[in-house]
């Protein structure tokens, strides 16, 4: 807005002023697309119409399609996508055993990571929501999320354990599932990296070690993952309608707020940068 002079009494001086409106500087959108004529030939303008397919439905494509190629790649160990959709089928037989149903929330407290990934993908699986909490949170922000999206599952990294151990309490958090940044790593590097590098690591940042103190209570990923139930059957759901992940604004305008994606979002996002 330009403000010129307005009529008001400032030390007995009248003073005069009106405000006029600026003239738009951003050109209007128009249905002509322009951008499209920069277009290779053998890119498509559009890639509709998508198909109706859940987040699981990728991965489970992907495993029949190229079941011994590499899907992750962990400090030297990779894991192939027949080995990745048998770990995602034995964490959705985790979290079915913890009583997670379709449409439960489940938080995932991890950096990117083989046990992040495979959580996710079990949700998916089972039609849980994953909700992605940011790892680098307040104590007073990670509260809030937990209780905004109503989770009663937490799988949250070992070294991340004692910054919101008391949170997960607050909260009344009913499973906590501790994951290990080791958990996927080749044997040697598996076997040393906690005592050479997250010890000092955590001793550097003032942060407890042991990360999880040997009484807490909590579940152990490997332990879980080696014992569990049936594996429950995959989660029928409705692309477009259900959905499949609360991701958290950064709160910049005020109180961080869940971000609800779908299938359809997620899957369509996957396909966009196929086409």
């Amino acid at each position: 807005m330009n403000r010129l002079p307005c009529r008001s009494w400032v030390e007995g001086a009248l003073v005069s002023c009106r405000v006029v409106a600026m003239p738009h500087i951003m050109p209007r959108m128009s249905g002509g697309r322009p951008w499209l004529s920069t277009y290779p030939a053998d890119v498509p303008h559009s890639i509709a119409p998508l198909p109706s397919e859940s987040v699981f439905g990728l991965l489970e494509s992907a495993a029949a399609r190229f079941p011994d190629r590499p899907a992750i790649a962990w400090f030297g160990k990779h894991l192939s996508y027949r080995q990745l959709l048998r770990e995602v089928e034995l964490c959705s037989a985790m979290l079915a055993g913890l009583g997670v149903r379709k449409g439960d929330r489940v938080a995932l407290i991890m950096p990117n990571s083989p046990p992040f990934t495979i959580a996710f993908y079990a949700c998916m699986r089972i039609g849980a929501v994953a909700v992605g909490n940011n790892p680098v949170y307040t104590a007073r922000e990670m509260e809030h999320q937990l209780r905004d999206a109503e989770v009663n599952v937490v799988l949250v990294a070992d070294l991340m354990y004692a910054e919101f151990a008391d949170v997960f309490t607050a909260v009344g958090i009913e499973h906590v599932v501790v994951t290990r940044l080791n958990d996927y790593m080749p044997g040697l590097k598996k076997l040393l990296a906690p005592a050479l590098k997250f010890k000092k690591q955590q001793r550097a940042a003032g942060k407890p070690w042991p990360p999880v103190p040997k009484d807490a209570q909590v579940r152990r990923w490997d332990k879980e993952l080696a014992s569990t139930g049936p594996i429950p059957p995959v989660a029928s759901v409705q692309p477009a309608e259900d959905t499949a992940v609360l991701i958290y604004t950064g709160g910049t305008t005020g109180i961080a707020k869940g971000a609800m994606l779908s299938h359809a979002n997620l899957t369509a996002n996957a396909r966009q940068a196929w086409a």
